[in-house]
């Protein structure tokens, strides 16, 4: 018995009122048929594009992670020419306190050797 599906009888105005509901519904299937063409196909655009944007993405995140390692690099290689330039600036100005020792001396013994000469010549023109 299960077999059988049961028929039933709808007659003429059953038969009109089950065209009617298909006149009706027909356009309605249609119409959300297309609209859901036209959303797989904005779908389909927006997958495209998110997947742009996504390789974009990647590819500033590469060119930030290698603009990081060059500032790095960068920020490293001028602390050591500050550290070197550091030493050199003791060095030279342990040399400029050397040569201002040194001309210091000089100058004393210039004005020594002036005052002797000066001394000299007072003692000679006293003779």
């Amino acid at each position: 018995m299960r077999d059988k599906l049961p028929v039933y009888r709808i007659g003429e105005r059953g038969a009109k009122q089950v065209m009617s509901v298909c006149e009706y519904t027909l356009p309605c299937i249609q119409t959300l048929e297309a609209e859901k063409k036209l959303l797989a196909a904005e779908l389909e655009r927006a997958s495209g594009r998110y997947d742009e944007c996504f390789r974009e993405r990647c590819g500033l995140a590469a060119q930030l992670e290698a603009a990081r390692n060059v500032h790095a690099a960068q920020l490293e290689e001028a602390a050591r020419e500050k550290q070197r330039l550091g030493a050199d600036l003791e060095r030279v100005q342990g040399d400029a306190r050397q040569a201002q020792l040194r001309l210091s001396e000089a100058q004393d013994r210039v004005a020594q050797s002036v005052q002797a000469v000066t001394s000299a010549h007072r003692a000679a023109d006293e003779r």
